[in-house]
Parts: C-alpha cells; sequence; structure tokens
C-alpha cells in the first residue's frame, strides 16, 4: 500500500485505509477496527481512549509496545481522534507501569500532528481486570458502559495501543496487519521473551529455535491466565489477537475436578461487572437460557475472576462461554 497522509484525507477514506491494512482490536477481542471507527452517525465522540492498562499476569507485549513505539501510539491516538472529530485522547496505563510515564509524555510532545496538545497520560489504579473495556473507562472517566450497550454510546473509542501503532503504520509506512508481537512467558520456559511473529506462524514451529522449553510444563494458555484459552499442544497459530502463549507449570494452574457449589457467593464480590455469577450458572446447568440473559449473561466480560475465587473450583466462565454460544445458536435458528 502507498504511504497516505491521515490529515490530508476525509474520514471515509482514512476508515477504507485501515479496513484495507486488515486491523483488528488487538488486545483479544479482534473486532474489525474499522468497524469499531464506524459509530451511528448521531453518535457524539469525546474521547478516544488508548488501552495500556495491561492487568493480565505474565502479559507484558503491551508495556513493550509502549516502551518503543510510544511515537507510533501517539501518531495512532491522533489518527484516530481525527477520524472520528474527537478533542480528547487519553492513553491509560496502570500505576505499575508508571516508568513510561515520561516515555509517553515525550511522544506527545514530539509528535508533528496539530491535535496532540488534546492528548494526555492518566495512570490507573494496578488491579484486575483495569483493561476491561467497562472497567477501564469507569476508572479514566467515571462513566458506565449501559448494559449490553457498547462504549460509543458514552462518548468513547477504545483501542488497544498494540492496534494504535498498526493504525499508525498503515499509513505512514503503508504496511498491513501481518505480523503482531507477543509475549512468550511462563515456568515453563527457560527464557520469558516477547517476540514478533507473522500471523499464521504456528507456535510449535518456535520450539526450540526461538523459545526453549522445561520439561514440566502442564498447561498451554493462548492469551492471558485468566482470560486465555487452554490448548491440547503448541501446535496452533498465531492470530491477530494473540497477546501471549504461556506454558505454565503445574504450580501454576488449578487442574483440580469441580466440586458441588456450596452458595458461598464469593464469586458475586469478585465480579468486576457487580453481576451474580453464582445464579447465572445455576439458570445454565437447569437449561433456562432467558434466566441467564435477565441475570446478566451478556454482560459478562470472561475475566475470569469468579472462576479464578470459587472454593469449589466451578469452571464459570467455561460455562458462560458455552451459554453464550447456546445463545446465538438459539438466535439464528429462530
Amino acid at each position: 500500500m502507498p504511504i497516505l497522509d491521515p490529515f490530508a484525507i476525509d474520514s471515509k477514506e482514512a476508515i477504507g485505509r485501515i479496513k484495507e491494512a486488515g486491523i483488528t482490536g488487538m488486545g483479544g477481542a479482534s473486532f474489525p477496527t474499522h468497524v469499531k471507527l464506524s459509530p451511528p452517525p448521531d453518535a457524539k465522540i469525546e474521547y478516544v481512549i488508548a488501552n495500556g492498562a495491561e492487568c493480565e499476569p505474565y502479559l507484558c507485549i503491551d508495556a513493550a509496545t509502549m516502551f518503543f513505539n510510544a511515537k507510533e501510539v501517539v501518531d495512532g491516538i491522533s489518527i484516530v481522534m481525527k477520524i472520528e472529530n474527537c478533542p480528547k485522547g487519553i492513553i491509560a496505563i496502570e500505576a505499575n507501569k508508571k516508568d513510561l510515564l515520561p516515555i509517553l509524555e515525550k511522544a506527545i510532545a514530539e509528535c508533528p500532528n496539530p491535535n496532540k496538545d488534546g492528548i494526555s497520560v492518566v495512570v490507573c489504579k494496578t488491579k484486575y481486570p483495569q483493561g476491561g473495556e467497562k472497567t477501564l473507562v469507569q476508572a479514566v472517566l467515571a462513566r458506565q458502559i449501559p448494559s449490553g450497550g457498547l462504549p460509543f454510546q458514552i462518548g468513547c473509542i477504545i483501542q488497544n495501543v498494540g492496534t494504535l501503532k498498526a493504525i499508525s503504520d498503515a499509513f505512514r509506512k503503508g504496511e498491513a496487519l501481518t505480523q503482531r508481537p507477543l509475549t512468550i512467558s511462563g515456568g515453563g520456559v527457560e527464557k520469558p521473551i516477547n517476540v514478533l511473529a507473522p500471523i499464521g506462524t504456528c507456535i510449535g514451529d518456535l520450539i526450540p529455535e526461538v523459545v526453549s522449553l522445561k520439561d514440566n510444563i502442564a498447561k498451554i494458555i493462548s492469551g492471558g491466565p485468566m482470560m486465555g484459552f487452554a490448548m491440547k499442544s503448541a501446535d496452533f497459530p498465531v492470530q491477530k489477537n494473540t497477546s501471549g502463549v504461556l506454558f505454565l507449570t503445574e504450580k501454576e494452574t488449578s487442574l483440580q475436578e469441580e466440586d458441588p457449589c456450596i452458595g458461598c457467593a464469593r464469586c458475586v464480590g469478585a465480579c468486576s461487572c457487580y453481576l451474580s455469577p453464582v445464579l447465572m450458572v445455576r439458570a445454565l446447568k437447569s437449561g433456562n437460557l432467558d434466566e441467564a440473559v435477565k441475570l446478566g449473561l451478556m454482560d459478562c466480560v470472561e475475566c475470569g475472576a469468579c472462576s479464578f475465587i470459587c472454593p469449589a473450583h466451578v469452571k464459570l466462565v467455561q460455562r458462560f462461554r458455552i451459554g453464550k454460544q447456546l445463545l446465538r445458536l438459539k438466535k439464528m435458528k429462530g
């Protein structure tokens, strides 16, 4: 693709370039970015938030992106602000990444784009799941995304910092999203590293030349330990939303079988969305999808906090994911 000045074209053409580059959300959901940047015409976007609140244990690829590519991240948020005709941009990081603050502030000061004065950095409390959209927007702006709603409904667009770098590269370098950085870590890795891999690369092909493993691996996870997916083997590809791959030992993971729920409600106190996981899972076990939806099934962000705290080791998030799939199938069948 040819190099294209995002400040010399209209929003429609700029969104077309992002679509052409194949950019999707790199924080986990992999939602098409050109769709996210096309809210309804009556939506007034007041803030573009760069999500640098990387809160999952082990993962550090977003922090590395901000450290090594701060200029591109700032350029990317500035481009999105221009596309959305938005006056303010916020780069949100957690307090445990304060060392990135002067790097980002320097990148903002040196940014040549005309709207750079509207960009600032906000340091949020270090907690899980601070990087979730609903939690982040509440921490940064004290606004709540409505049930079943999206950030544009409260005047926000949220983009992962890696996505913003990809947007900058699509315009400034004419590069499509064909490779992504990711963290490879866990107790089963001899030396945890961040790598840049072409999308489609089989993780198994990185072993042992790039990634050296120990012999005591009990679990392989694509993503983080809280929201990631357990994999049967390392024979799976790097995707646009693959933020990391973890090789965990038995000490780092829970392999216990489920015990009966004792109704302790610890999951209720742990839920970042103020839901009642214990009631939702009871509804799902009884086959009552409608009741599960009323209790907030579709508002669950699958952060895994409820499963982590459950003394009975009930696989709550796994059941919620299955419930959502069943609901989608039900809607497809009419």
